[in-house]
């Protein structure tokens, strides 16, 4: 990973957290998450973060924009923000009623690692236990489906409105064939990989993709991410961490209260390592924004004291 953003003045410090288990991405195994913390002198001071990404050396394209907008952006906007729950693999030990129990709303399922048959039978015999409760589910594929997978999975959705979208059916670069599958039903798929690429936001506003958009700021957001965005874009967006520590994180939160404190956001990236004191924020389906001074400072020191 190169240095950070010279364009951008203050003390700069590198963080390295390790996964307490390796990450598995389509980029392949990431063991630690690198990034820089800024902490620009002032009353009161200002942080900002600037990340990498598995398969991006030097920052997603977003980044430096990013790093501003945490910098100069509603630091006294109050508010809640809400995610979403991750669905384990298998048999969930959770009930739809016990997620809505501790809070959850909305809980994403990973699919794509079996037959479209397997796991659709598992999500059935799952909802069956709490049927009637108002938990919404979301589908992510990570880009591991292929046309028939997709058309399966679809047509399984049209009974079951209680999914709201399948995310990321095929990997970047199959737009056009996606959008060709999908036919009129595009409109409960999301794009999130997709939408990483360089330019890839701005285009598939430009060709008017009506389904949902699942957003990285730290990777392809800044400043203006929301003010350029129409208003129908920016009613079926989805923010999503990219396992910032608690500073970037807390930029995604101030974003994300831009957008409304009715948005379920896709927010599961708390707790992946362990007690390491740069989080500043447990697992939960409710998070409040902002980040405090005192607790972004602590994180920032932290970080400080390990590279120092």
């Amino acid at each position: 990973m190169g240095g950070p953003p010279t364009g951008i003045p203050g003390a700069w410090t590198q963080y390295r957290r390790r996964f307490r288990v390796p990450l598995q991405t389509a980029a392949g195994r990431w063991t630690e998450r690198r990034g820089w913390l800024l902490r620009v002198a002032g009353d009161p001071p200002r942080w900002a973060e600037w990340v990498d990404w598995p398969g991006r050396p030097g920052g997603g394209e977003g980044s430096t924009a990013f790093a501003r907008w945490m910098l100069t952006a509603g630091e006294k906007r109050q508010g809640t923000v809400c995610s979403a729950g991750l669905l384990p693999a298998g048999v969930p030990e959770r009930s739809p009623a016990e997620w809505i129990g501790h809070g959850y709303r909305v809980v994403k399922a990973k699919i794509g690692g079996g037959s479209p048959g397997r796991e659709q039978s598992l999500l059935d015999a799952w909802w069956e236990r709490g049927e009637g409760s108002p938990l919404g589910v979301r589908l992510d594929a990570n880009g591991r489906l292929d046309a028939s997978g997709l058309r399966s999975w679809l047509a399984w959705m049209d009974a079951r409105p209680w999914v709201e979208f399948l995310e990321q059916p095929f990997p970047p670069g199959e737009e056009a064939n996606l959008r060709r599958v999908a036919g009129g039903a595009e409109a409960r798929l999301a794009l999130d990989e997709s939408l990483e690429l360089a330019g890839a936001l701005p285009h598939w506003v430009e060709e008017g993709w009506a389904g949902w958009w699942v957003v990285k700021p730290a990777l392809c957001g800044g400043a203006d991410l929301l003010g350029e965005l129409p208003p129908e874009v920016r009613s079926r967006l989805i923010l999503s961490s990219a396992f910032e520590s608690g500073i970037g994180f807390g930029g995604v939160l101030q974003l994300a209260l831009e957008l409304g404190e009715d948005r379920v956001h896709g927010l599961g990236t708390r707790g992946f390592f362990g007690e390491d004191g740069l989080d500043g924020w447990s697992p939960a389906p409710l998070y409040r924004a902002p980040l405090g001074g005192a607790e972004a400072e602590a994180i920032y020191q932290r970080a400080v004291g390990r590279t120092g």
